[in-house]
């Protein structure tokens, strides 16, 4: 068996960040925190703010919806409480998922596979394009979207209902992204 890697757990990473975020913000105290997350519908207490930054059990089980919120509450983008960029050469999901920082982004923006699966590497890579052609179609449809906007140009508009046809032939909902074009228009 290989040898195992030291690097810090996504819990440890939250805790580190929450903290450090919140006191380059004007030296913000916990409190604050607490309730800039009720003001945004999940009220967290002074005391959850405090275990999270401690980095105990409560840190290592962060829930999504925590990560969310504190980002929000903080001005930042989610995988900043959660992904070392430039502190740590690794970040540890579990003691068998170990990834470098820059390959965990690509992988949570839908970006590349992740490399570190122990199965059929093919299958990975043939699954991966498969499950994520909603995240590839979503972003070109919001870059002709721009496109269309800026330009109006006839062959933008052509381009942007065309990939309208490509997310429905796909089997995405898009009927409220075309209202939302038809009502730019």
């Amino acid at each position: 068996m290989g040898e195992q890697i030291e690097a810090p757990t996504v819990g440890d990473v939250v805790a580190r960040r929450v903290r450090a975020l919140r006191k380059s913000q004007g030296d913000l105290k916990q409190q604050e925190l607490a309730d800039r997350t009720a003001a945004l519908g999940y009220p967290m207490a002074r005391a959850t703010v405090a275990k999270i930054e401690a980095g105990g059990t409560r840190a290592q089980n962060v829930s999504l919806i925590d990560v969310l919120v504190l980002a929000a509450a903080l001005d930042v983008a989610p995988l900043l409480l959660f992904i070392p960029l430039g502190d740590e050469d690794a970040v540890k999901l579990t003691d068998n998922l170990i990834l470098d920082p820059q390959l965990a982004i690509d992988w949570l923006a839908g970006e590349e596979p992740l490399a570190a699966l122990p199965d059929n590497r093919a299958r990975n890579i043939e699954a991966w394009h498969r499950n994520t052609l909603p995240v590839r179609l979503f972003r070109q449809l919001r870059q002709l979207q721009r496109r269309a906007r800026s330009e109006g140009t006839e062959e933008a508009k052509r381009a942007l209902e065309q990939h309208f046809g490509f997310m429905r032939d796909a089997g995405l909902m898009v009927s409220y992204l075309e209202e939302e074009q038809d009502g730019e228009r």
